[in-house]
């Protein structure tokens, strides 16, 4: 149903590496489905700095330059988000640059990696947009570097009507007021 988020949390997907290959992530079940490709591996929850946010699993990709990965949405969305680590090196003196987010049809985006308050290293980052999208690419922007995702979110766009209106039978465009029927009542 369009509005409702859906999580991906990786606790159903098999451990290992992706191998250049695609995997199709479920989405939780929820009528909702992206084929993610071609670099990473699904994990358990402690590996180097990767952890998971929820249960036990999390993604992890490197890359140096081009893209992490390419995700494929099997129907629009208007909202993504992801729980990360290791999405730049903190606005330190360092040489690794900010990771983008590229949104089909919106462009390039900065993923700005905060330090918390509490030290951690965990951050999320989201996106809402009124144009509805359905690839989304994860940008290395020419350093070595790994990253680790958990929590995928994605919202489902809404349905447009039909452009003959879809209705009912009077032809308006879905917000009119029901005409009255007749019925025999016995």
């Amino acid at each position: 149903a369009a509005g409702a988020g859906v999580r991906e949390d990786f606790e159903a997907q098999a451990l290992g590496s992706l191998g250049g290959g695609t995997r199709t992530l479920g989405f939780g079940g929820a009528g909702l489905a992206a084929v993610l490709a071609p670099l990473g591996s699904v994990s358990n929850a402690v590996v180097g700095d990767g952890i998971a946010y929820s249960g036990v699993r999390s993604f992890r990709s490197s890359s140096f330059g081009g893209s992490y990965f390419t995700l494929e949405f099997d129907a629009a969305i208007t909202a993504f988000g992801f729980s990360g680590i290791g999405l730049s090196n903190y606005g330190t003196a360092s040489t690794i640059p900010m990771i983008g987010i590229e949104i089909e049809g919106l462009g390039l985006f900065d993923v700005h990696d905060t330090r918390p308050a509490d030290g951690s290293t965990a951050n999320f980052f989201g996106i809402v947009s009124a144009t509805p999208f359905t690839r989304i690419r994860l940008v290395n922007r020419g350093t070595l570097d790994e990253v680790t995702l958990d929590n995928l979110l994605a919202v489902r766009a809404p349905e447009v009507p039909p452009a003959d209106g879809g209705g009912g039978d009077n032809g308006g465009g879905g917000n009119e007021v029901p005409q009255p029927g007749s019925a025999a009542l016995a």
